[in-house]
């Protein structure tokens, strides 16, 4: 397990907090959606570049990203080996012309 993924799962039963995955994957919506809301905001709804993220996109960027840790967790999915794999994937879709993934199969 990684060790962001040890401390998330330290954290939950410490509190008591752990949900059951289809929560988890809700959870897991309603913190990117607010995220991309502040994004939206702090853009000016795309008008405008971020050069500094403001303290509530850095704050809904961390509970997007803890809420991705508790459903990985849930799965026993460790979150370095899928991050590398993915990058192994986007490095061949990109070596063949592009990060488009319509034509790719999963094995």
């Amino acid at each position: 397990m990684h060790k962001l993924q040890q401390m998330v799962a330290d954290f939950s039963e410490k509190t008591d907090t752990k949900l059951a995955l289809p929560y988890r994957a809700l959870d897991l919506c309603s913190e990117t959606g607010e995220l991309a809301q502040e994004i939206l905001r702090q853009t000016g709804y795309g008008k405008q570049t971020i050069t500094q993220a403001s303290d509530k996109t850095v704050a809904e960027l961390g509970d997007s990203l803890f809420s991705l840790l508790c459903m990985a967790n849930e799965m026993n999915v460790d979150v370095e080996e899928v991050l590398k794999a993915t990058l192994t994937r986007y490095a061949k879709r990109w070596q063949s012309g592009g990060l488009d993934s319509s034509h790719e199969t999963l094995s």
